[in-house]
């Protein structure tokens, strides 16, 4: 979940069309996480600096609670599908609150 490369030529970054047409783009291409402990520490950081931001917004803590709760899908058949499991749930909170940020 960290910024490692730039973007390329060919990708396209995803855009969010708004209710009155106009549009919005988001960059949100991330270096695949190497470890759990890069996951945790990654959310905590974004749970910091989304209170500094928007003290009222809960969704980082709430997101560290589900994953808490779920042990961090332990259950995952192995460390590979566990990060991307975690990384897909990060992924698509994100893209939900931008859809709600942009209407």
């Amino acid at each position: 979940m960290g910024r490692g490369r730039g973007r390329q030529a060919d990708e396209v970054i995803p855009a969010f069309e708004r209710r009155d047409g106009s549009s919005s783009s988001a960059d949100i291409i991330w270096d695949p996480p190497k470890s759990l402990i890069s996951i945790q520490e990654a959310l905590n950081n974004y749970a910091m600096a989304l209170h500094q931001v928007w003290p009222m917004d809960m969704s980082a803590i709430v997101m560290q609670r589900v994953l808490i709760k779920y042990h961090w899908v332990s259950a995952a058949k192995n460390e590979k599908t566990r990060l991307a499991c975690i990384t897909q749930f990060f992924n698509d909170v994100m893209r939900s609150n931008v859809r709600r940020a942009l209407n």
